[in-house]
């Protein structure tokens, strides 16, 4: 299976959002490829990444953007406890995808990521809910914003999901909802609402609008 460009392209950062990136040292805490990727394609600085290693499992809330934004918080106070002090700027964040009202977060197997994109292959929308949380690790001051967006897939044949599971180290398994809009799956997108950068796991325009909360510039 040959890999894709994104079919809906991301969009540009904007000047301020760049200057806020290049102005402050963000850490971001995170090991997605996806939230690399929008930061890299948009020309967006980070100076490291860390990985918090908690148990996103065991953080629930009562709605899907709530649990994303309190497993979101749970990265940001491990890597806040290293990082407190530090003259930096800590991004975090987390998505958790729905369909049908069935709460989607990094598939556990072969067998249920198939369910998933056959799912999203009978036409039904998946909705992610990402949440970000930037902290200022010098005075604690932590702002925290979360955002919406929904995805729809033209029919998928079952043995290019086949092929697209054989590899183990597809993005598929580590994406929330196994799904993604880039990479093998990309040329399948029907329509996104929202934006391919939330879809991705960071919205810009709310990560502006936090860093701009959080440090705004002189």
């Amino acid at each position: 299976m040959t890999r894709s460009t994104l079919k809906f392209p991301l969009p540009a950062a904007s000047r301020r959002l760049k200057e806020l990136m290049v102005c402050n040292d963000v850490v971001l805490g995170s090991q997605s490829l996806g939230r690399r990727k929008v930061l890299d394609a948009t020309n967006c600085r980070y100076t490291a990444a860390m990985d918090p290693g908690i148990d996103e499992k065991a953080i629930r809330a009562d709605t899907p953007e709530d649990t994303c934004v309190a497993i979101a918080c749970g990265k940001a106070d491990v890597l806040e406890g290293r990082l407190k002090g530090m003259d930096v700027v800590l991004l975090c964040a987390d998505q958790v995808a729905v369909c049908e009202d069935e709460l989607r977060e990094k598939p556990e197997s072969a067998e249920e990521a198939k369910r998933f994109m056959l799912d999203y292959s009978g036409g039904k929308g998946v909705v992610t809910w990402t949440a970000i949380v930037v902290v200022d690790c010098l005075n604690g001051r932590r702002e925290v914003g979360r955002h919406k967006a929904v995805t729809w897939f033209h029919p998928i044949p079952e043995d290019v999901i086949d092929d697209i599971l054989s590899d183990p180290d597809s993005l598929v398994y580590r994406c929330a909802g196994s799904f993604c809009v880039d990479d093998v799956m990309g040329p399948f997108v029907k329509s996104i609402e929202g934006g391919s950068d939330s879809v991705m796991g960071l919205p810009l325009g709310i990560l502006e609008e936090l860093l701009n909360r959080v440090r705004p510039l002189p």
